[in-house]
């Protein structure tokens, strides 16, 4: 089993890192996501396509990124940050 680690921020932000210190997943329970953290592709895509949504949440992994949305929609993204899909 892989270790990971969690840091809780005292602003509702989650972040979930694993053992090599990659971050994982980016979780902001209270709010909107700083779109610093965002890759520069997938920010422009969420502003272009959903601009009255936000981001709460974002995880990577070997296959890209998966983007959860306020409106409750999921999107992929590959490793690149190319828009993939939406899952609702």
């Amino acid at each position: 089993m892989e270790k990971k680690y969690e840091v809780l921020f005292s602003d509702g932000m989650e972040i979930e890192f694993d053992s090599k210190g990659i971050w994982k997943e980016i979780d902001m329970k209270n709010g909107k996501l700083p779109v610093a953290i965002l890759p520069n592709s997938v920010n422009d895509y969420v502003k272009k396509t959903y601009s009255s949504n936000h981001v709460m949440k974002i995880e990577h992994d070997s296959d890209g990124y998966d983007v959860k949305l306020n409106n409750g929609l999921s999107l992929e993204f590959d490793q690149t940050g190319a828009f993939k899909k939406v899952n609702d």
